[in-house]
């Protein structure tokens, strides 16, 4: 199930094509090389911590265009542990309830 486009604007959301005023950017999964705006913060799954072959193009783009990118594999709880899960990330963007992380603020952001 995902939420119609109305419901994201009656809760507030302005739903546009053109991200350029966009200050941060959110997406669940890997953004497009073409799709990076340079000089922008994107949130996204990058799958480019563990400098895996496929994803380093999207990592070369990145500090091509000064991205400043927030990969939530990253995101941290006090104990080190994963805050963020793929599978519950997608729920979400579905507009679909449950996740463990709910209500829940990661305390530590790792920059390596």
């Amino acid at each position: 199930m995902s939420l119609p486009t109305q419901a994201y604007q009656k809760a507030g959301a302005v739903i546009s094509e053109d991200l350029s005023e966009a200050s941060v950017i959110f997406g669940v999964k890997q953004v497009p090389v073409d799709s990076l705006q340079s000089n922008k913060t994107f949130c996204f799954f990058s799958h480019t911590i563990k400098a895996q072959p496929d994803n380093m193009d999207l990592l070369d783009a990145c500090l091509e265009k000064n991205v400043r990118l927030i990969d939530y594999e990253k995101l941290c709880d006090e104990r080190g542990g994963r805050e963020a899960d793929g599978a519950i990330w997608q729920h979400w963007a579905r507009g679909e309830e449950g996740g463990r992380g709910e209500g829940r603020k990661a305390t530590r952001c790792s920059e390596q």
